[in-house]
């Protein structure tokens, strides 16, 4: 029954959703001379483009079920459908095909206002799935987008955190390695300080040294045993 109520509405869904998952397989598939071609193009980033809506198998099912359950009439507006259906063969144009189903349910007892009336109702139970629709979807978006929009906030916090540390870091790093610069620069003075006392300490040895022993060959020399 829900494959019949289907096919008065739609008869090309599956064929499209087909179609669609080439052209997805052949987006795929483009060569990177196509992918060349995309990044040339003007950068739209944090734009979302408008998407497309096309009728879904999986949703044509789910709002068949409600007029299904909804229907509470001998002969309604879906029933209707059902006789035009039933003169797709005939090449009828749209006018006979709508005069003829018509003559059918009048037979049935069925008038112009009872079939609109029906249809209307239809209507409202389509708006109601709707509402029920958003309602969920809102909730999809609390979970699923809302929440996530709130992950990358405190991801993005936590990267700025972390910048601030390297930062400090980098500035601690900057100040020991001027303290080792001073450091260096105080080894290089004591080192010559060092070097000086002790080349002082040295030439001064070696002067006196020279004093005592050249005092000592003079004494040998000039006195008397």
């Amino acid at each position: 029954m829900l494959n019949k109520l289907k096919s008065l509405f739609v008869t090309e869904v599956v064929e499209r959703e087909e179609e669609e998952l080439k052209l997805d397989k052949m987006q795929e598939e483009k060569s990177v001379s196509g992918e060349e071609e995309r990044r040339e193009e003007p950068a739209t980033a944090g734009v979302e483009p408008p998407v497309s809506g096309q009728p879904s198998a999986e949703f044509m099912g789910i709002l068949m079920n409600a007029l299904q359950d909804s229907r509470n009439q001998d002969f309604d507006y879906l029933h209707f459908k059902e006789n035009l259906k039933s003169l797709d063969d005939l090449n009828f144009d749209e006018k006979t095909r709508f005069q003829t189903a018509f003559a059918i349910a009048r037979n049935q007892g069925v008038d112009r206002e009872l079939l609109i009336q029906s249809a209307t109702f239809f209507l409202s139970v389509l708006a109601k799935e709707e509402e029920k629709f958003k309602q969920t979807l809102e909730q999809q978006k609390d979970r699923r987008i809302l929440s996530k929009k709130d992950d990358i906030r405190k991801l993005r916090e936590e990267i700025f955190r972390k910048q601030t540390e390297i930062e400090q870091l980098q500035e601690e790093i900057r100040k020991l390695e001027s303290k080792i610069d001073g450091e260096k620069a105080e080894l290089m003075s004591n080192r010559a300080r060092i070097e000086k006392t002790s080349a002082d300490f040295g030439g001064t040895l070696a002067f006196l040294r020279k004093k005592i022993e050249a005092d000592i060959n003079h004494l040998k020399k000039y006195l008397d045993q």
